[in-house]
């Protein structure tokens, strides 16, 4: 009661994002939180490249993963954020994956050990290799995936599929 944020959503016929987890030694700053950007964002801007300006300019108080989705062929990023900087990870023929880790954004060699940083290339490595051996093309198969006991972590607690040119979506919850 009394959130009103997001941290994922679909805009339809627009663009789909989610939010993820990531840790860098990046100080916090004061912001608009990362929850109240996004529904901003959902409501407001009207393109994936709209989306994407926001998404990667704005000051945010956190790190965080945004994957940014959108109706057209090559519409797909996830911007790496940090409070004051970002980069773009494009797709490797034709698709992203996102598991709680920078590739793109220096997150600092010093960085604090924890659950994300220490399982997310393992993580990441497994789920491009489902990619590779059969790309998913129903919302089954990307719950199959993200449900992967080598994919998804201990303390996750929901995956979503969207599907931005329609607005559909699909969420399951862990039991």
């Amino acid at each position: 009661p009394g959130f009103m944020g997001t941290f994922s959503g679909v805009a339809p016929g627009r663009f789909a994002v989610t939010l993820n987890a990531v840790l860098s030694l990046d100080p916090p700053q004061p912001a608009v939180p990362v929850e109240l950007v996004l529904r901003t964002v959902l409501e407001q801007a009207r393109s994936f490249n709209q989306a994407r300006e926001i998404l990667s300019r704005t000051p945010l108080p956190c790190d965080c993963l945004l994957l940014l989705t959108g109706t057209l062929s090559g519409e797909i990023v996830v911007i790496e954020r940090a409070p004051a900087r970002y980069a773009f990870r494009g797709p490797k023929n034709g698709t992203v994956a996102v598991t709680n880790g920078y590739l793109q954004l220096e997150a600092d060699a010093g960085s604090a050990p924890s659950a994300l940083l220490a399982s997310s290339c393992q993580r990441y490595d497994r789920v491009q290799a489902l990619i590779r051996n059969r790309l998913p093309t129903t919302s089954q198969q990307c719950f199959e995936y993200l449900t992967d006991p080598e994919v998804q972590m201990n303390m996750t607690v929901q995956q979503m599929v969207f599907r931005a040119a329609t607005g559909e979506y699909w969420l399951k919850a862990k039991a």
